[in-house]
């Protein structure tokens, strides 16, 4: 998993579909306050 697979599940379905596919790992992959927001969240 990486930044190219994020991106693929953002395109499908956007943080929606990764907590739906990943819950366990939905607070990794969307930005918060203690955790520093990726470039590919960036529009």
């Amino acid at each position: 998993m990486g930044a190219a697979s994020s991106r693929r599940l953002r395109s499908v379905g956007g943080p929606f579909f990764i907590r739906i596919r990943h819950p366990g790992r939905a607070d990794a992959m969307l930005p918060s306050p203690t955790r520093r927001p990726s470039p590919a969240w960036k529009p």
